[in-house]
């Protein structure tokens, strides 16, 4: 027998999977316009940042062009005085100073202001809290070390001419690596106090992400009070190079109004006074290293006035040279004060909220923005320093470096 047709059974099943087929295809039309005004979102708020971002960039082009003129100058500077000096360095060489201090400024002018152009570019889109820790530490360690190592080689210059029988210079590699560890105690608190920052847009309701304090420090006296340690840091190494330099200017002052001839028998005098006296302690002068200008003086004695006399004008130019390196070292020095003076004012006044609050102002933006990083100057300018100051250096950037043929 054949089934029975149940025409109310076929309706029924049919309507179900007409009502399925529509809950589906509306369920498919509504999640692809959802994804779709998403997505569109997505897009108009990446072209709207694109666009401020752009904006900025424009207002903040002095700055930018001041970081590649950094890059431009710092790089290869820096890789030159590398390059030239480091046939001369040894440990006990004061140019290690000078290779010391021209590592520092590459990794800065490679690796540090790369990332301030990034800043700079993606002003309201910086939303790596990772990397604007990292970067912010290594930018502060950099500039604290190369103050240390300054204030050491103002302490050396200083041992060096008023102390001259200490072997002070087999101390320089121990002075750096402890300048390295107190720089890096000095940077540690960036890791905290540097993140993601919320920054208003001149358009309401939309908020950008910069790498600057971290929001939940935005108002804490944490961030007051790392910048007051700055800046005793800052005054503590601005007198130690008063006091190393002042002295060292006064005592050659001295020295260049006496006549080499009597300077040369006056010091050789006190020489022969240390030698008896050291003898009669019975551990001589013969055990310890003897610097070249003892050297001259003994040799002296036992030489005709015509030797003497080579001797005198070798000791002049002794004077001479540690005069010049004294006064390299001297313009390096005021260069770093000088370019981290206004770094330290603005974050200064902008922590206490004095000024340099409000992000609106175009002009009192880019003012900050320039001071902020006015420290890479001192990592780009200590070659053209070397090149105004040292002869030598000239010469070598000459020749090797130009290929030029000098005679």
């Amino acid at each position: 027998m054949a089934p029975k047709y149940d025409a109310g059974r076929v309706n029924v099943t049919r309507r179900s999977l007409t009502d399925v087929w529509h809950f589906l295809h509306t369920y498919i039309t509504h999640s692809v316009l959802y994804v779709t005004m998403n997505v569109t979102e997505v897009n108009n708020l990446t072209v709207l940042f694109d666009d401020i971002n752009q904006e900025f960039r424009l207002q903040q082009l002095p700055v930018v062009i001041y970081l590649i003129l950094i890059l431009l100058v710092g790089i290869p500077g820096n890789s030159a005085v590398c390059y030239i000096f480091k046939s001369q360095l040894t440990e006990r060489n004061t140019k290690f100073f000078l290779v010391y201090l021209a590592c520092l400024d590459l990794i800065s002018c490679c690796v540090c202001v790369p990332f301030e152009l990034t800043d700079v570019l993606l002003a309201y889109t910086f939303d790596s809290v990772a990397a604007c820790k990292f970067f912010r530490f290594l930018t502060t360690w950099l500039q604290g070390l190369s103050g240390l190592t300054l204030i050491c080689v103002a302490y050396v210059r200083y041992r060096k001419i008023f102390k001259p029988f200490k072997d002070l210079e087999r101390r320089i590699r121990p002075l750096c690596i402890a300048s390295a560890i107190a720089a890096l105690v000095m940077a540690a608190p960036a890791l905290v106090i540097f993140g993601s920052r919320t920054v208003k847009t001149h358009i309401p309701d939309v908020t950008g992400k910069e790498c600057s304090t971290n929001d939940n420090l935005l108002h804490s006296p944490v961030r007051i009070v790392y910048y007051t340690f700055l800046l005793f840091t800052f005054l503590f190494s601005l007198i130690c190079f008063l006091v190393f330099y002042i002295l060292i200017g006064v005592y050659l002052n001295r020295r260049s109004k006496v006549p080499l001839g009597d300077g040369m028998r006056k010091y050789c005098g006190n020489l022969r006074l240390i030698t008896s006296s050291q003898d009669r302690k019975g551990n001589g002068i013969g055990n310890q290293p003897i610097s070249p200008i003892a050297s001259n003086c003994m040799c002296m004695s036992m030489r005709s006035r015509t030797s003497q006399n080579k001797e005198t004008q070798h000791l002049g130019q002794l004077k001479v040279k540690t005069g010049r390196m004294t006064v390299i070292f001297l313009a390096v020095t005021v260069s770093f004060v000088l370019s981290f003076l206004p770094f330290l004012i603005v974050n200064i006044l902008r922590a206490s909220e004095i000024y340099f609050v409000s992000s609106e102002n175009v002009h009192e933006t880019l003012i900050y923005n320039l001071c902020v990083r006015s420290s890479y100057v001192n990592s780009a300018i200590n070659p053209v320093i070397y090149s105004l100051l040292n002869r030598g250096f000239r010469k070598d950037l000459a020749v090797k470096i130009f290929r030029m043929n000098l005679k």
